[in-house]
């Protein structure tokens, strides 16, 4: 154990070097064999029919001297599971039912079943003491999954109540033998889990507090397992006061606005600026988040959600350790156990995970336990962190606007008036499938259909801004004309908001003129970052 421990922390000390952050992991094992990633991620293949269970084996055990359970069934898809029950673990004799579970309950996102869920009876029993329960699994299993690490197998149990998959402990994994041991304290569905060789199409839409993933770097980001190495902070688009080029990146300087806070090695805790999907953004940016790696989206918790206050705090305590060193500026006695919880979140060094849990856990969100709960005693990474996350804002995948105006907001009916209203979606911008217009008077044009498609005019396409300009020809005499933008996405949801233009003359008087459709020659407004 001792040795395999030590390959394990090196495996992710040498990848802190590579990805960033220590964490983002790739084993070189010759028996990891790249996986053939399939078009639907396991997580997400859940039937419309109801779960169910195929009986495989009952056995009895007796309370006062426990017991193991084992399937040894030749070619059972459930073959060589076992359970062993300690000694006054049960509170009765128990005649103990093993099953496989056909249609399980879907994991958190991200994750993928690595083989086959199985199900212990009867449902709810508990024990004074935990059980070991030993699960073995193939290659092919990992094949099927899109899960290329050993090393970042996850134990879960399904939870009846809350209709939930939770972690459990695992005590080893046997890389040579392909044997996943934990600990269980209660009879549910079992199953063994991993990261998905697959990335989410849901990018989320950062709120100030969310963290954003990047794939790790280890191998130059061309494998196909979907492994975080890195993580950093959003903090809303922020001023930078220009105090210390040195805790700053380039587009920092250059912008002089930064919208993440991270830990990067070698530089400590600096403010970066990123061109981040899904957020609309004041200056054109040299690159994206994800630089030479894949971005894997913005996430939130999924176990609990973050007050206002709580996000607006924990931003300001991120911001206020930028200038601190990096975790591997520790002593060399503790450099082996960098990646420990207790090790880089601070007071003084960092790494990029372990500011991330300080941020939650220093304002109480959850209790003060941060997103990876007990985590000071063992390993924590960015894949830890990521597979208890979910798409930041996608409670409801919607068009969102994030503002609009209306330049200039009044003055004649002849005056060329520019409107850009800014969008995001959770899903990403290539979700919306119109943006239209309706004036007070009733009047809308359906073919024209105001667009941020780069041309002409538009700078940037993609960019978020979409807009349109013409004259408000309406009936000056009412004194204003309201006009509604309705943003539509695929699926049919959709985001809207009225603004007022008031007619005035040139000498600030409220005009008086005849009804006059708006033009129906819009043109595309120049928009720029």
């Amino acid at each position: 154990m001792k040795t395999n421990l030590f390959i394990i922390l090196s495996a992710f000390f040498l990848a802190a070097f590579f990805v960033g952050c220590g964490g983002g992991e790739k084993t070189n094992e010759s028996s990891i064999v790249t996986p053939t990633v399939a078009t639907t991620p396991a997580s997400a293949k859940q039937d419309n029919y109801s779960t169910s269970i195929t009986p495989v084996m009952n056995k009895s055990v007796v309370a006062i001297t426990g017991g193991t359970v084992e399937v040894v069934i030749a070619d059972n898809i459930l073959k060589g599971r076992k359970l062993t029950i300690p000694a006054g673990a049960l509170s009765q004799n128990t005649n103990i039912s093993v099953g496989s579970v056909n249609n399980p309950p879907a994991l958190p996102v991200g994750l993928n079943f690595v083989g086959v869920p199985t199900s212990f009876g009867p449902s709810g029993t508990t024990f004074v003491v935990p059980a070991t329960l030993k699960i073995p699994f193939t290659i092919e299993d990992l094949k099927q999954a899109g899960v290329e690490s050993k090393t970042g197998l996850k134990l879960y149990a399904f939870n009846e109540a809350t209709k939930t998959w939770s972690e459990e402990k695992i005590i080893s994994i046997d890389t040579a033998a392909n044997i996943v041991t934990g600990q269980i304290n209660h009879f549910s569905f079992h199953a063994l889990a991993g990261l998905s060789g697959m990335p989410p199409k849901n990018l989320g839409t950062p709120q100030p507090g969310d963290l954003l993933y990047r794939l790790s770097t280890f191998d130059g980001g061309k494998t196909s397992g979907w492994i975080p190495g890195h993580v950093g902070i959003y903090t809303g688009e922020k001023v930078w006061e220009g105090d210390n080029e040195k805790f700053a990146s380039p587009d920092v300087i250059r912008c002089k606005k930064f919208n993440v806070v991270e830990a990067l090695i070698g530089q400590g805790v600096i403010y970066s600026y990123y061109k981040i999907p899904n957020t609309t953004q004041s200056c054109e940016v040299e690159k994206n988040f994800q630089g030479n790696s894949v971005y894997m989206g913005a996430r939130e918790s999924a176990e609990f959600s973050l007050t206002t206050y709580e996000r607006n705090m924990g931003v300001k305590f991120a911001i206020g350790q930028v200038g601190k060193p990096y975790a591997t500026d520790q002593s060399l006695g503790v450099l082996f156990g960098m990646l420990k919880g207790i090790s880089v979140k601070g007071l003084m060094v960092f790494n990029c995970v372990g500011l991330s849990e300080r941020m939650y856990e220093e304002y109480g969100a959850n209790n003060r336990q941060g997103i990876v709960i007990d985590d000071n005693d063992k390993l924590l990474t960015p894949a830890d962190q990521y597979s208890k996350t979910k798409p930041a804002g996608s409670v409801d995948a919607k068009p969102i606007i994030g503002w609009a105006t209306l330049s200039p907001s009044s003055g004649t009916s002849s005056a060329i008036v520019v409107a850009q209203i800014a969008i995001t979606h959770p899903n990403g911008l290539g979700e919306i499938d119109s943006v239209r217009y309706v004036t007070d008077d009733g009047y809308m044009n359906p073919q024209i259909n105001i667009n941020d498609k780069g041309i002409a005019g538009d700078d940037i396409a993609g960019d978020g801004v979409y807009s349109c300009s013409g004259t408000i020809a309406g009936d000056s005499s009412k004194g204003s004309m309201g006009m509604t933008f309705t943003i539509t996405d695929k699926s049919g949801k959709t985001d809207s908001i009225r603004l007022i233009y008031t007619y005035k003359n040139s000498s600030g008087w409220t005009e008086i003129a005849p009804k006059i459709a708006i033009s129906e020659q819009l043109l595309i407004a120049k928009w720029g970052q």
